[in-house]
């Protein structure tokens, strides 16, 4: 049977798959003591064709770097020993449970399929399927939490943050030189690449590109570096950010515009304005705190959390210039008022957009904080130095 023929997943099992000759009590069914891999006629590893279909993909974690999916998985190999299971020339293919065939007395060589999950909730459905030519499929149904390579997830543009969601299947108990995992021949064309996730619906995400590879990856083993061959299905998804920029984003900005307007009083009415700036900082306290939940737990900055930063180094800045205002004359606080009023949207969307370019480029969050700085040191610089000649100049007004 030509590997692209393998059958889709059945789970139906004919009412006579347990009445053949390996369960017979006649004839040798003795287990065998060594059950080789069953090597092709022309040498070479033996290669397993193997995929996946999706049937849902959440719960994306920034703490663990993994999250959670169901699918379906299935691999298949050309096995001769197969056929020499029955008795007889079956009329159909057989299925059986996993444990016939692999248990403690195992009849047929098993690949120990591995996949790159840590923590199985489900995995039902689990059958072996013995073709009339001696091919062997192996199905089941999968739900598990799986953790892509390291640094795969990163959660750095959050809320416009996009990942590579990877699932590997291997044998890390057959070397690279013994067996090599290939994909589902349907899944060499992009087009039926896309079948994995045709029956996946996800709110939060969407699913921008699908990649296969086939690596091998190395480790040290008791005494030397061993190889296995790896096969990853790679899915490129995609946040969708409306939710975050008209609950999270807008309510940051209006706040912003609230305490700008503090700058459009008059300079010594000092209550208004304190009062003004006062609601902006609680109002984005109370904001980090309902969003607090919903943020990617990193330990690096996200886009959305330079923005919170910023939004409360620009307020702080604006309650320490009203207070100043207050001090000095009136001329002059009008003139310093101004000289804010006007620069600050400037600042805070120069800081805003360098720090994006920086996020995007995966600059370190040292070379972001040094960058804020800057910016903000030059405005302190362009508000003081001509507020301080100015009040030289004229300390008679008021």
């Amino acid at each position: 049977m030509s590997p692209a023929t393998f059958p889709s997943i059945r789970w139906m099992a004919p009412g006579f798959l347990l009445y053949f000759w390996l369960l017979s009590s006649g004839g040798s069914s003795a287990p065998l003591l060594e059950i080789r891999p069953p090597y092709p006629e022309d040498g070479g590893p033996v290669k397993i064709y193997s995929g996946i279909q999706l049937n849902s993909v959440h719960a994306i974690d920034s703490r663990t770097e993994s999250f959670e999916t169901d699918l379906y998985f299935w691999a298949y190999w050309t096995d001769p020993q197969g056929h020499k299971l029955f008795s007889k020339e079956p009329a159909e293919d057989v299925i059986v449970t996993r444990d016939v065939v692999w248990g403690s007395s195992p009849l047929l060589w098993n690949p120990n399929l591995e996949l790159n999950t840590s923590a199985l909730t489900n995995n039902d459905r689990e059958i072996i399927n013995i073709h009339k030519d001696g091919d062997i499929g192996y199905e089941a149904r999968l739900v598990g939490r799986f953790h892509p390579p390291e640094g795969t997830l990163n959660f750095r543009l959050f809320p416009f943050d996009s990942h590579w969601l990877t699932v590997e299947i291997a044998s890390f108990v057959h070397k690279s030189d013994k067996v090599v995992f290939l994909p589902h021949p349907p899944y060499l064309e992009k087009e039926g690449l896309w079948e994995i996730t045709e029956k996946v619906q996800m709110q939060e995400w969407i699913i921008r590109d699908i990649r296969w590879q086939t690596t091998e990856q190395s480790f040290v083993g008791d005494s030397k570096e061993e190889v296995f061959s790896v096969l990853s299905y790679k899915f490129l998804v995609q946040r969708k950010p409306a939710y975050y920029v008209f609950r999270w984003m807008v309510p940051l900005l209006l706040i912003l515009v609230l305490a700008w307007l503090a700058l459009f009083t008059p300079a010594d009415k000092l209550e208004v304005q304190a009062s003004t700036v006062s609601a902006a900082f609680l109002s984005l306290v109370a904001l980090n705190f309902v969003v607090a939940g919903d943020l990617p737990h990193c330990d690096y900055l996200t886009l959305f959390d330079h923005a919170l930063v910023t939004a409360y180094i620009a307020v702080l800045i604006i309650g320490i210039v009203i207070f100043r205002a207050c001090q000095v004359s009136k001329v002059n606080g009008e003139n310093l008022f101004m000289a804010v009023r006007r620069s600050i949207p400037v600042v805070f969307l120069t800081v805003n957009a360098l720090g994006s370019v920086l996020f995007y480029l995966k600059s370190p969050d040292r070379n972001v904080i040094a960058a804020d700085a800057l910016i903000f040191l030059a405005w302190v610089l362009y508000i003081a130095v001509p507020h301080y000649r100015k009040r030289n100049l004229l300390p008679q007004s008021s």
